[in-house]
């Protein structure tokens, strides 16, 4: 699926410490992305010790937010943006290494990982929930407007 950013797309700049270039660098070797890869951020939940997969927003807990891997930079590190909307990426983007690994992480989207398995990548959808309630919404929409001239 292409995805037109809402504006043009904004990178940020580096945010590093000789600490966080060393907590990185540890953390790449486990989590090779590459680009176009679809990735969901976990938060960590101090409350219960666990680490908790970020909702798509406030209103929709059941689905989760989902990043897509733009570009990987000179220094092999990864830039994302978050999805907002089907077939459409945020205009900002951040490159990993800015990331608290202390509180956030990202990992390959495990419905994605699922169709590469089965190289059936072609028929993933990031936001398949959204869509269908989408299209779900709008099919109840036009049934009533229908209704009102009978």
């Amino acid at each position: 699926m292409k995805y037109k950013p809402i504006g043009g797309i904004k990178y940020a700049d580096y945010n590093m410490t000789g600490h966080s270039i060393t907590r990185w660098v540890e953390y790449r070797r486990t989590h090779n992305f590459s680009v176009g890869d679809y990735l969901i951020k976990k938060v960590k939940n101090h409350e219960f010790d666990r680490w908790d997969i970020e909702p798509f927003s406030e209103h929709r807990s059941e689905m989760h937010r989902k990043y897509i891997v733009l570009k990987i930079d000179k220094f092999d590190v990864p830039h994302v943006a978050p999805i907002v909307f089907p077939g459409s990426i945020g205009k900002n983007a951040f490159p990993l290494c800015n990331v608290d690994l202390d509180y956030e992480r990202f990992e390959l989207d495990p419905e994605y990982e699922t169709y590469l398995i089965l190289d059936k990548i072609e028929e993933y959808d990031p936001l398949r929930e959204l869509t269908n309630e989408i299209r779900e919404s709008t099919k109840e929409l036009n049934r009533r407007i229908d209704r009102l001239y009978e």
